[in-house]
C-alpha cells in the first residue's frame, strides 16, 4: 500500500524549534545539524498507567498509577506502585496488589527515543469471581510531529513497527468453558503517521490457549506469523514538496485477569528513506544515533492524547481499487 504526502514548503527557521535533525536511512537514526528559530508550541508527549486489582474473599486489594496529572499512585489496600521517567518523552509505570492469598502486577513503559511501548502483567487468582480474582489493566502511548525536508517527486518512505509477546495462562486458574474459571487477556492499539493508520486487536482464547486476531487492519499491510507471537506492519508513502510537517502517534492498552502472564512489545518505528527529518520533541528515534551526538531540546512541552495537528497543505490517500482523494 502506497500513501502520497504533499507538504508545505517550510524553512528550518520559519518552523521555529531548536530540534535534532535526523537523517533516516534503512530505519536507523544519525544524528546531523541542529537549527534554531522562533519557538512555537511543540506537540509532543508520553503517558502511561496501570492498574491492578486483586479479590480475596470479598474485599478488594490494588493500586492506580498514571503520568496523567496529577501524576502518582492512589495507594490503595495492599497496593504498591511507582511512577518515573521524565514524564514528557519518557516514563515508567508500575502497579502491583497483594492480598493475603494472591497477587497481582502490572508494568508500563513508553520512550520517544526508542518508540518502544513496554506492556506485561502477571497474577495468581484462581478464578474469574469476587473471591479469588484478579485484573490487571493497562496502556502506554506517545506522540510527535515530525519535520521533513529533502523530499523530491520520487522519494519514497516505508514506515514499519513490529509487535511482539505472549498471552499465556499462569496455571493457577484452569479454564473449564464457564464465566468463573475464564482467564482471559487482550491487546489493543492504534498506530497513526499522518493520515494513515493501523489498528491492532489480539485476544488470548482459553479454550485453546492461543491468541487470536481480534482485528490487524489499516492503510498499510500487516504481516502476521500463523501463532501471531509478531505481526508488522508496513506502508509506503510517495513523499511531495520539498518539506512538509507529519503527526505520529503510538497508544496500546492491555487487558489480563484471573490467571495470566502477558508481555507485549509494540515497536520500534523504523522509518527507511533518504530524507531527513526532525521533530518536536528533539529525541524520537535518537536512541541508537551516532554516538556523541546529543539531542538538542525542542520548545516547551505541550502534550495532546490525540494527534498533533498535520501542517500539510493538500494530502492525498491511495487505496487498491478506491479512487484518489485530494485535499486543499
Amino acid at each position: 500500500m502506497k500513501t502520497e504526502i504533499r507538504g508545505l514548503i517550510l524553512g528550518a527557521a520559519s518552523r521555529g524549534l531548536m530540534q535534532l535533525n535526523l537523517r533516516i536511512i534503512g530505519g536507523v537514526a544519525l544524528a546531523a545539524l541542529a537549527t534554531a528559530g522562533t519557538a512555537h508550541a511543540a506537540t509532543y508527549g508520553v503517558s502511561a498507567s496501570s492498574a491492578a486489582t486483586v479479590y480475596d474473599n470479598g474485599a478488594g486489594y490494588g493500586d492506580s498509577c498514571t503520568t496523567t496529572s496529577p501524576a502518582g499512585c492512589t495507594g490503595g489496600t495492599g497496593g504498591t506502585g511507582s511512577v518515573s521517567g521524565n514524564g514528557t518523552t519518557s516514563a515508567i509505570v508500575t502497579a502491583t496488589g497483594t492480598s493475603p492469598n494472591y497477587s497481582a502486577t502490572g508494568t508500563v513503559s513508553t520512550d520517544l527515543a526508542t518508540t518502544i511501548l513496554k506492556l506485561s502483567s502477571s497474577d495468581t487468582a484462581t478464578d474469574n469471581s469476587v473471591f479469588h480474582g484478579a485484573s490487571v489493566a493497562e496502556s502506554a502511548g506517545w506522540n510527535d510531529t515530525l519535520h521533513y525536508s529533502g523530499a523530491t517527486p520520487t522519494t519514497m518512505l516505508t514506515v514499519s513497527f513490529t509487535l511482539t509477546g505472549a498471552m499465556s495462562p499462569s496455571g493457577t486458574n484452569n479454564s473449564d468453558g464457564t464465566s468463573t474459571h475464564n482467564p482471559n487477556g487482550e491487546l489493543n492499539g492504534a498506530f497513526y503517521f499522518g493520515t494513515s493508520e493501523a489498528l491492532f486487536d489480539l485476544k488470548f482464547n482459553p479454550l485453546t490457549s492461543s491468541v487470536t486476531t481480534g482485528n490487524l487492519s489499516g492503510t498499510g499491510i500487516w504481516t502476521p506469523p500463523g501463532n501471531l507471537t509478531a505481526a508488522t506492519f508496513s506502508e509506503t508513502y510517495d513523499l511531495t514538496g520539498g518539506s512538509g510537517d507529519i503527526s505520529v502517534s503510538m497508544l496500546a492498552t492491555l487487558w489480563c485477569n484471573s490467571g495470566m502472564n502477558c508481555k507485549y512489545s509494540v515497536g520500534p518505528v523504523a522509518l527507511t528513506g533518504d530524507v531527513t527529518f526532525t521533530s518536536d520533541s528533539g529525541v524520537f528515534l535518537t536512541a541508537g544515533a551516532t554516538p556523541g551526538a546529543t539531542p538538542l531540546p525542542a520548545a516547551l512541552p505541550l502534550f495532546a492524547t490525540g494527534l498533533g495537528a498535520l501542517g500539510l497543505l493538500g494530502w492525498r490517500r491511495k487505496r487498491k481499487n478506491a479512487a484518489a482523494l485530494a485535499a486543499a
